[in-house]
């Protein structure tokens, strides 16, 4: 693998771990289970959100134009039986 190619692995993987807590602060504060007060306004964070999983999907694309196999990072995150969020980086919804 060559060294821009590591690095794009690397950004990749580093961005989805971020994308991923992120998502869970917004779903904690949408739920009234936040364990912090965010200095920032919500909506502020949520835009970060968008903005980030826009990035996520502009590196797999251009993974596909490097020859490079990214994997598409898939995670559930629960809190409660009946509440968690599914994101597959193509798009992330309340289940």
């Amino acid at each position: 693998m060559k060294s821009y190619q590591v690095r794009m692995y690397d950004e990749y993987y580093t961005l989805c771990d971020k994308y991923r807590k992120l998502i869970r602060i917004l779903r904690d504060y949408d739920i009234g289970q936040l364990e912090f007060t965010p200095n920032c306004p919500i909506e502020l964070l949520k835009e970060q959100a968008d903005v980030m999983k826009r990035y996520i999907d502009i590196l797999l694309e251009c993974s596909k134009y490097e020859d490079m196999e990214l994997k598409e990072f898939e995670f559930r995150i629960e809190r409660g039986e009946d509440y968690g969020i599914y994101w597959n980086c193509r798009k992330w919804k309340y289940v």
